[in-house]
């Protein structure tokens, strides 16, 4: 899972505050590489879930949806996530 900020010309280790989005990357079992980005809207408190896949070069978009709530747990891991 990887953080990313909406200014790109701010760190976000100076400015935590402009981190704003996150994203999963995994693969799926037919070897798929996949990606999950959310963002915050800025219209209602919900957030935008973006789905796309990686065509080798690039990600293509696959959907976009609307969600109200997200969660995220990290269990303690004995391995390292990636």
């Amino acid at each position: 899972m990887s953080l990313y900020r909406s200014n790109r010309k701010l760190h976000e280790k100076d400015h935590p505050e402009y981190v704003s989005g996150f994203e999963v990357q995994f693969i799926i079992s037919t070897g798929a590489r996949r990606r999950y980005r959310f963002e915050p809207r800025h219209i209602a408190p919900e957030w935008w879930r973006f789905e796309a896949e990686w065509t080798g070069t690039a990600w293509r978009p696959v959907s976009r949806e609307p969600v109200q709530t997200v969660t995220v747990r990290l269990p303690r891991a004995t391995t390292e996530l990636r």
